[in-house]
């Protein structure tokens, strides 16, 4: 998590004081001298108090909060892009938790590829997305 938020997040937005926004005509240097000295905002936010929320709250709406959007404007965004992520359906899982009986000792040569994509035509025999053939 950490790497992530170094490589992708991090240094993403810059965050200006008291809702200042750069003018156009500015430089980077004139720039550079509004932005908020918070530091790593993954380390404040960690090392801050604990936040419960509401009842009815997730954590996703949140972080969705304006306060939250410019207090921590790079953790909030790699907060929402982290737990909007849909959690994996039954589908997909019970359709490659089925490889076992594909792969047994006597085919263990059969490539990756291979598996795959006889993983997906039983699949879609089975589901019916292969009209005409039947399977037993």
């Amino acid at each position: 998590m950490r790497t992530l938020w170094r490589k992708r997040y991090k240094d993403k937005f810059l965050l200006y004081t008291c809702g200042q926004s750069p003018q156009r005509n500015q430089t980077m240097g004139e720039r550079s001298s509004t932005i908020s000295q918070i530091g790593d905002e993954l380390n404040s936010f960690i090392d801050g108090n604990p936040v419960l929320p509401g009842e009815r709250e997730t954590s996703l709406i949140w972080w969705l909060e304006e306060v939250q959007r410019r207090t921590y404007p790079n953790l909030s965004q790699f907060a929402i892009d982290i737990l909007s992520i849909p959690a994996m359906s039954a589908g997909p899982e019970r359709v490659f938790s089925g490889c076992w009986r594909t792969i047994k000792w006597q085919r263990m040569r059969l490539g990756v590829k291979v598996v795959e994509e006889g993983e997906c035509l039983k699949s879609w025999i089975r589901s019916g997305v292969v009209a005409g053939i039947r399977y037993g």
